[in-house]
């Protein structure tokens, strides 16, 4: 059994929008890097969930965009399931998680947060997800060659549809 990870989300549709598809080029980055997961937009404040059971492993300042002043302090937090694949769950509001926390499948993980001061601050609400395998720890953007590590979300996120 699965959960889709923010029931909430304006579409379960999987990003084709520039920044928001996995491995779509980083604008901010000229070009160098390219997105290690993908991006679900949601309204502020939506419940995110565990895709699957599992254990967390990880829970930490998550802040994207760093060329932008108006980028909002985040937080991530890794799961990591019992065949060993590591879920991310990025641009949450600060989570009340630790690590070791069994946590259930569909249980909250956190919620999404404002991402962006201004103007666009009404609907600049996404949970960016990550899918790694066993024994990843490391959440970011690559340059060149995709990592081992990565796993491409769509695939997954279909299933669940």
């Amino acid at each position: 059994m699965k959960a889709w990870p923010v029931p909430d989300a304006y579409s379960r549709k999987i990003p084709s929008c520039p920044d928001a598809a996995f491995g779509s080029v980083r604008s901010y980055k000229k070009g160098a890097g390219k997105h290690a997961g993908i991006d679900i937009y949601a309204p502020v404040g939506s419940k995110v969930l565990a895709i699957e059971s599992g254990r967390v492993v990880h829970v930490s300042e998550f802040t994207g965009a760093p060329w932008s002043p108006q980028w909002r302090r985040t937080w991530y937090v890794m799961i990591e399931h019992k065949d060993g694949r590591v879920s991310a769950y990025g641009e949450l509001r600060k989570p009340r998680l630790r690590n070791g926390r069994e946590i259930k499948l569909g249980q909250i993980v956190g919620y999404t947060a404002k991402v962006i001061f201004g103007p666009m601050d009404i609907d600049s609400s996404m949970l960016h997800f990550e899918l790694h395998r066993k024994g990843s720890r490391l959440s970011q953007d690559w340059i060149g060659k995709r990592p081992e590590r990565f796993i491409d979300p769509t695939r997954y996120l279909r299933s669940i549809g």
